[in-house]
């Protein structure tokens, strides 16, 4: 049986004390978490990994909070923000729901009804992680280089070890192993995968693009399966899988035996 990553939480808790709390809590149910003090430390741990889903204390100070949400969207328009706030106006939670947040909960609240809504927040994302299937798609397991992607359960496996991909990876990854060493345009990929009138969509893309190249690296695999460094010459008898940018054209998924 394959190896399963954990999910991944980025925390953004400036009480230390609080931080430390959510943090053993989360770990204990399994969950792999990234725990920030502030927004700074939190834009340098997007800038090096992903994260399935973000928790944000803003405390009392939504104005501060939608800036950190804005830099957070800027580096990944699709994360899933919970927010955590000490304010229970109707308007402050609105406006927070307008500025793009998954869910908010006002203080206090137990940690088991944040675990839980975490849960039902990663659970509706990966229900939906392939909105443009169709029910002959669903058991579609489709093979390239070493790489095998199940579209059914999200599952992009190599090297014993399976890595869940979220709605828009998967949809992503599906259309360019469909057009394997075909050129795809950008406007295609926008239209298939984010539909149509999203201004931010190219910024999006971008970032799943990014993260495609990430997972589509056998070192990825191995260093997750802890089978150790790949060397040049194992890496030159394996089938050799690239996601290639066509300046000013598009992607490509080249696959060479």
């Amino acid at each position: 049986m394959a190896l399963q990553e954990k999910n991944t939480i980025l925390l953004i808790e400036k009480s230390n004390n609080l931080r430390t709390v959510l943090r053993d809590y989360f770990e204990l149910l399994k969950y792999q978490v990234k725990d920030c003090a502030d927004i700074a430390t939190a834009i340098r741990a997007l800038k090096k990994d992903f994260y399935d889903i973000t928790i944000l204390d803003v405390g009392d100070d939504m104005e501060e909070g939608i800036k950190m949400m804005q830099a957070i969207f800027k580096l990944d328009p699709d994360m899933p923000i919970i927010i955590m706030s000490d304010n229970s106006d109707k308007l402050v939670k609105i406006q927070a729901f307008k500025e793009g947040c998954e869910d908010f909960l006002t203080k206090p609240f137990s940690i088991e009804e944040l675990s839980l809504r975490v849960n039902v927040v990663l659970k509706r994302l990966h229900k939906l992680q392939a909105p443009h299937a169709t029910k002959t798609r669903e058991d579609i397991v489709l093979e390239f280089g070493l790489f095998t992607f199940n579209f059914s359960t999200a599952q992009l496996s190599c090297f014993n070890y399976s890595h869940t991909l979220t709605r828009k990876e998967c949809d992503l990854l599906y259309l360019l192993v469909k057009n394997v060493n075909t050129i795809i345009p950008r406007e295609t990929i926008l239209r298939e995968v984010w539909g149509e009138g999203r201004q931010d969509a190219g910024r999006s893309m971008d970032v799943y693009i990014t993260k495609l190249r990430k997972y589509l690296n056998y070192q990825f695999f191995a260093d997750k399966a802890k089978t150790g460094q790949l060397t040049k010459r194992k890496l030159a008898q394996m089938p050799k899988v690239q996601l290639v940018n066509i300046h000013g054209t598009g992607f490509m998924l080249k696959v060479e035996d």
